[in-house]
Order: C-alpha cells, then sequence, then structure tokens
C-alpha cells in the first residue's frame, strides 16, 4: 500500500508518496492541479494507494479529481486544525508539508472530517449563497439607518419595518440633500437586487426540499421553517453516520461539554 499526502494550493500541488516503512517512493508537483497530472504520478507509484488532503481552499474540487484516479483506494480530508505536526514545525516548504500528511496518514494518526456527497455539497453552495445576500442586505440596511440618523427632520412612519412595502415607498419619495439623495438612492436600489436574489435561492431551497426526506420530515417540527430545515438536513447529509441519536446531539453542539484536568473542572 502507498500512502501519499498532497498539499494543495491554488495553481498547483505537491504529492509526496511512502511505502508502508515510511520510505519515500516519490514526489511531483502537479501544475494547474489537472486530473491527467495527478492520474500519471499515480499510475507511476504501482499499486494501490491512500491519499491524504487538508480540508482547505477548494479541496472539493481536488477531491472530485482523485476520486476518478483508478489507483486510489481511498481519500481521507484531514482537519487542518488538528494536524499539529504540520501546523508547528520549524521547517516548513510544501514538500515537507505533503511528506508531513503522508507520515500521519500511515501512522493513521489522521482526523478526518465528514465528506458529503457531490450532491449535498451543492445544496450547501446555495444555502451558502442565500446566506451571503441575507448579510449583505443587512449590511445595507445598517448603512441605510445610519444615513437616514444623520438627516435632522425626517419622521419615519409607524411601521414595523421601514423596509418593508410602506416604508420603502416612504424611503424613495424622500427629497434629501446631496449627496444623500443618491447615496440613499443606490441602497435602496441594492436592496431590491438582493431581495430578487434571496426570493430566486429560495425557490431553488424549496425544490431542493421536496425531494429531500429529511428536509421534509424536519420541516414539520415546530420552529424549523424552509430555510432552517434545509441548512439541518444539508449539515447532518446522512443520518446514518450517526451511532446514536446522543451522538447527533453532540454534534450540533446541543450536548454540554466537559473538560476536566488535575482536579479542575
Amino acid at each position: 500500500m502507498n500512502y501519499v499526502g498532497i498539499d494543495i494550493h491554488k495553481r498547483y500541488s505537491v504529492c509526496v508518496a511512502q511505502d508502508e516503512r515510511g520510505r519515500r517512493l516519490g514526489e511531483a508537483r502537479i501544475e494547474g492541479n489537472l486530473a491527467a497530472g495527478f492520474a500519471q504520478f499515480f499510475r507511476s507509484l504501482g499499486g494501490k494507494s491512500r491519499v491524504v488532503i487538508e480540508a482547505c481552499w477548494n479541496w472539493q474540487a481536488i477531491y472530485d479529481r482523485l476520486e476518478r484516479v483508478e489507483q486510489i483506494e481511498s481519500i481521507s480530508v484531514a482537519n487542518p486544525y488538528k494536524t499539529r505536526l504540520i501546523a508547528e514545525a520549524q521547517i516548513k516548504t510544501d514538500r515537507l508539508d505533503a511528506n508531513g500528511l503522508a507520515t500521519l496518514l500511515r501512522g493513521n494518526f489522521i482526523a478526518p472530517v465528514h465528506v458529503p456527497g457531490r450532491q449535498a455539497r451543492a445544496r450547501k453552495n446555495v444555502l451558502r449563497q442565500r446566506l451571503y445576500w441575507a448579510r449583505l442586505r443587512t449590511r445595507i440596511r445598517n448603512r441605510t439607518h445610519a444615513l437616514l440618523d444623520r438627516q435632522q427632520e425626517i419622521q419615519l412612519p409607524q411601521c414595523s419595518d421601514v423596509f418593508g412595502a410602506r416604508g420603502r415607498s416612504f424611503l424613495r419619495q424622500l427629497e434629501l440633500a446631496k449627496p444623500d439623495a443618491y447615496l440613499l438612492g443606490e441602497d435602496m436600489e441594492l436592496l431590491e437586487l438582493i431581495g430578487r436574489q434571496i426570493k430566486e435561492q429560495e425557490k431553488r431551497i424549496g425544490a431542493g426540499n421536496q425531494h429531500d426526506a429529511l428536509s421534509r420530515r424536519l420541516q414539520s417540527l415546530p420552529g424549523m421553517g424552509l430555510i432552517l430545515s434545509a441548512v439541518a438536513a444539508a449539515e447532518i447529509d446522512s443520518i446514518e453516520r450517526f451511532n446514536s441519536a446522543e451522538k447527533l446531539c453532540a454534534y450540533a453542539g446541543l450536548v454540554p461539554s466537559t473538560y476536566s484536568s488535575g482536579g479542575n473542572t
């Protein structure tokens, strides 16, 4: 069995292979992270290989390319916060990092993270895009509130949400001095655009929930709406990966933790 550590970068990756005794079998720099480059390297090793990469920038694309390599038996994705051998190294190069990963894999010291399937990862990307738009909308609303607070003689309408239908109608009719007049107009245009984007994302999320039994079941619980049920289902991914309900609750952060050492708890 070969043990291969791969140090991933944006435009290239460095691979280092070891045998079962830790002897170096080969190394390569894969320019452009091309699938053909990875396939050629693993063919040159001979035999089956176990591979480890870190959960870093764009690891999913590399993972998908490695999955198609016939000579790879398994792929582990390591938690970078727990690969302390690499993080605390005094001499740090791409080759040494890749070799360190291979050493940890060979010794079974890798702390792996769960790798969702491609469909689950695609759903997460849609949910994260919706989260991005929601956060951006909040930032623009806060800017608009600050702009309105600068005005001395404006009485806002009595409504629960100044960005609701009635509030938006009022803001569009406001006559402000420059530059606040066009600043407010720009903010309102952005808010309308983001609102449309969020609605489109929610349509996609709703369509995805219709084909996901776990999302539909979660949505039947009190307090679990369209978005929260989709997020929970995407994070759980596969209920079978948890040995018990207690472990699922711990994964969700619902179970208190205990840190006890030397009589101190």
